[in-house]
């Protein structure tokens, strides 16, 4: 019996159809479970978006849509630009973490400090005020 051969080519489609099907999926996320401003953007407007977060997680090294999807999901949380915000040093520290190989395991670090820092908003006399595309 022969092993399965899977081309460089075949390979390429299969993570470029499957990038595609992610980028559908946070639209549909971003409409539906964010929701607020994202409910009634057009679809390009949409996917512009989650190009964009791509793009900037992509620029800390991220290579996995785990990692996209999660760094997508902090820009609606704290703003497009939470990651060179001076309001988030704890953001930029993360993000830039050497110590940390993985890029991804960074922006997975990340959305767990970030649940931590909005779980203690309620705690705070002065809520931060999120900012949301």
């Amino acid at each position: 019996m022969s092993a399965l051969t899977i081309t460089a080519k075949q390979m390429t489609a299969y993570e470029a159809a499957r990038f595609e099907d992610f980028r559908a999926l946070m639209v549909k996320h971003l409409r539906e479970a964010v929701g607020g401003p994202f409910a009634h953007q057009t679809t390009e407007a949409l996917l512009s978006y989650v190009d964009k977060g791509v793009t900037r997680a992509k620029s800390y090294g991220a290579t996995q849509n785990d990692a996209f999807g999660l760094f997508i999901t902090l820009m609606t949380e704290l703003g497009d630009d939470f990651d060179a915000n001076n309001a988030y040093p704890w953001a930029q520290k993360t993000l830039k973490d050497t110590t940390v190989k993985d890029p991804n395991q960074r922006i997975a670090n990340l959305g767990a400090q970030c649940s931590f820092y909005l779980s203690n908003l309620d705690n705070e006399p002065e809520q931060t005020t999120r900012s949301k595309t």
